[in-house]
């Protein structure tokens, strides 16, 4: 019986250790993804004051200012947009992750039985 406690007290603590382990492991992969999101967004606001720039420039020169045949400024508008799609697409690993643990997590629970609870002392403090 008392094996038997410690043997359960043991398998409890070690999937304790494991699930702590992965959350560990998640949390890191999307900070890391955060960290980029937050560069690339960064680098996209430097981007949208150039363009600004650019558009004040010629405008202040009197030139007329048309954004398709504008290679500088289709330039900027193309890097924005990249930046746009890159930040969305991290947004999506992000939720990947999420999604995959969140799977992982109901597959563990959805197969996992219950321990029986007879060999439980409590129970067997009721039964006496």
């Amino acid at each position: 019986m008392a094996s038997s406690i410690w043997e359960e007290l043991k398998k409890t603590l070690k999937d304790g250790v494991s699930v702590a382990a992965e959350k560990t492991e998640e949390f890191t992969k999307i900070g890391r993804i955060r960290v980029e999101i937050l560069n690339n967004t960064r680098t996209m606001e430097k981007t949208y004051k150039s363009l600004g720039r650019e558009v004040y420039t010629q405008v202040s020169d009197g030139k007329k200012v048309d954004p398709n045949k504008d290679e500088g400024i289709r330039y900027f508008i193309e890097k924005i947009n990249d930046f746009k799609a890159t930040i969305r697409q991290k947004e999506i690993e992000i939720e990947t992750i999420k999604d995959d643990n969140a799977g992982k997590k109901k597959k563990d629970i959805d197969t996992e039985p219950d321990p029986p609870m007879d060999d439980s002392p409590i129970e067997k403090e009721k039964a006496e």
